[in-house]
């Protein structure tokens, strides 16, 4: 069932609670543009929410998109790249709490108090579960006609279904259905109307009812309730839960596919990389298991509780542990590389880049090592977190430590120099509440608790081209319908093209036929197409039905393999491909 929508908080209290920050005038700038010139930084775009008397928690960065999630559990996703707001989703009930957003390939994972939720990353339309819907009419009226299956079967107002005769098959029968399109629907039963139908064979009470559809899938539940964020790949979710175990189930269905034990409730968010999946855990273990094989690849302890989330690079797992401890673990053996100690518990996650690992110290800011040997480099005493890096400057968010279980407060962006630490300058932060940072392409992103947003990257980097937007703006599915078009629009130039071409001269049928050499004389064969000289191009039909099935990645690229290349300018077609006539890999 859908998120009950919060209600709207009233425009008295509404206001009081914004007086208690500083807030920007609507419309300007949340950081001034020739701060941001000082530091060759640009902005980028800037986009209001308007999330509905709702202030903002939090933002979060993944891959290219920015999650502004308000305190009414509704999350609004903006394409990094433009500012674009693609979808926004109330994601749980008032008073829940939401942890993620993680990425799958697919989708954004988020998870509540009790399951996890699906969205598709570009339109957040929910993961879809394919079902097989069959009925039967119950009484036809003309073109319109009851059958026995609703809502809870998992129709809805525009399904269009299959009728046959009852014995001739059904459910996929051979004889050409008629069609019923649903309109109203109740909760077991549906009223809808025919789009089409024999008419020596009208539909009859009785006359079965099938369909194959998709339904949207509002969330997965979780056997136990999740004491961490879940991630997923496209076919299943792994999720930690507060009875210490960690759970794989399928997105379709929820079926539970493994489990393994985690001692003690682990809250840190675990980390997939490809096959491989890394939990950390509260009592000090970090272990590593193999998706696929369903097995336990090496587990290995730290002193203490580990809350903060892992960090999994393809040679390294680094885990900030409340041991004091940052700790390097080799990713295929399990075994200790470094660990470096401090004078406080480390309760944040490292942040990893360009062989530097930054990690936040209670009381010491914002520490900076090598991320080969663990030797510390520099550190920033009011640093609070890496943002990105542009060249040799590194981006810290700076600010002051709040009490145990509170935000900090930002003050500014400082720039550094990223091999010694120097500072090179600050951006004075006013009225901006949070800020995050993304690697590739540098960008640094920060918004106010109306939710407003904005993003500053290079001066020197261009926007987005027409074309760009525009594929930015269109989902998935519409992008698979206008490459079907496309297809047969570049199908048709090719018939076009190959109908307008001049047809060849009449062959003189005196002319000789053989390729032999001669027995005397010059051996001149007149030209003529009907002559089969060597390499002469075959007809097309021939041609594509010998020719390789294409890749599923040509069949991506949307280019069509019926058109036929230009001639050149002497008029002379291309050579026949000398490819063998072995099946291609279909994709």
């Amino acid at each position: 069932m859908p998120a009950r929508r919060r209600p709207h908080r009233p425009p008295l209290i509404a206001a009081l609670l914004i007086a208690s920050w500083p807030i920007a005038a609507l419309g300007a700038d949340l950081i001034d543009r020739e701060d941001l010139a000082r530091f060759d930084l640009q902005r980028f775009w800037q986009t209001e929410t308007q999330a509905g008397g709702d202030l903002l928690d939090r933002i979060v960065a993944v891959d290219d998109n920015l999650y502004l999630i308000s305190s009414g559990n509704r999350a609004f996703a903006l394409h990094t790249g433009t500012g674009i707001i693609r979808w926004s989703a109330e994601i749980a009930g008032e008073g829940q709490t939401i942890r993620g957003p993680t990425h799958s390939p697919q989708y954004a994972v988020f998870t509540t108090s009790t399951a996890v939720r699906l969205l598709h990353r570009r339109t957040g339309l929910a993961a879809q579960e394919p079902r097989a819907l069959h009925g039967v009419v119950i009484e036809v009226r003309g073109d319109i006609a009851d059958i026995n299956i609703g809502r809870l079967h998992g129709v809805q107002p525009g399904d269009v279904l299959n009728v046959t005769p009852r014995g001739a098959g059904g459910f996929g029968s051979a004889l050409r259905p008629a069609r019923f399109q649903a309109v109203t629907v109740h909760e077991r039963e549906t009223t809808g109307r025919f789009l089409e139908f024999d008419q020596g064979n009208r539909p009859q009470p009785g006359n079965e009812v099938w369909a194959n559809v998709a339904l949207p899938l509002p969330e997965v539940k979780v056997p136990f309730p999740p004491s961490a964020a879940a991630v997923a790949d496209d076919q299943h979710i792994y999720v930690a839960a507060a009875n210490q175990r960690l759970y794989s189930l399928t997105i379709i269905g929820g079926y539970r596919q493994w489990q393994i034990m985690t001692p003690r409730t682990a809250t840190a968010t675990p980390r997939l990389l490809g096959r491989l999946l890394v939990v950390a855990a509260q009592n000090g273990e970090v272990i590593a298991t193999d998706v696929l094989a369903q097995g336990e690849l090496w587990r290995f302890r730290t002193e203490a509780p580990v809350f903060a989330d892992p960090v999994v690079t393809p040679q390294a797992v680094f885990a900030a542990s409340s041991d004091r401890s940052l700790y390097a673990i080799d990713l295929a053996a399990g075994t200790r590389l470094w660990r470096t100690r401090f004078d406080a518990e480390l309760l944040h996650a490292p942040i990893v880049h360009d062989m530097r690992v930054y990690q936040f110290v209670p009381g010491n800011g914002l520490v900076v090592l090598d991320a080969k040997s663990g030797d510390a480099r520099w550190s920033v005493e009011d640093g609070l977190s890496f943002l990105t890096q542009i060249g040799d400057d590194v981006f810290i968010a700076c600010g002051a430590e709040g009490p145990p279980g509170a935000p900090p407060t930002l003050t500014a962006v400082g720039r550094f120099d990223a091999k010694s630490g120097a500072e090179r300058g600050r951006i004075e932060l006013r009225g901006i509440a949070f800020v995050a940072g993304q690697s590739d392409p540098p960008a640094i992103f920060a918004a106010d608790r109306l939710g407003r947003a904005m993003c500053a990257r290079p001066a020197r980097d261009a926007r987005l081209t027409a074309a760009e937007l525009a594929d930015v703006m269109r989902n998935d599915a519409a992008k698979a319908v206008a490459d079907e078009v496309q297809a047969k629009l570049d199908a048709e130039r090719a018939s076009r093209q190959r109908a307008a071409r001049p047809s060849a001269p009449a062959a003189d049928p005196f002319a000789s036929r053989s390729t032999a050499p001669p027995a005397v004389g010059t051996g001149i064969v007149p030209p003529g197409e009907a002559g089969a000289e060597p390499g002469a191009p075959r007809d097309t039909a021939t041609r594509a039905a010998e020719e390789p099935a294409k890749s599923g990645d040509e069949e991506a690229s949307g280019e069509s393999e019926s058109e036929e290349p230009a001639e050149d300018a002497a008029g002379e077609e291309p050579e026949e491909s000398s490819g063998g006539d072995s099946p291609g890999d279909g994709g």
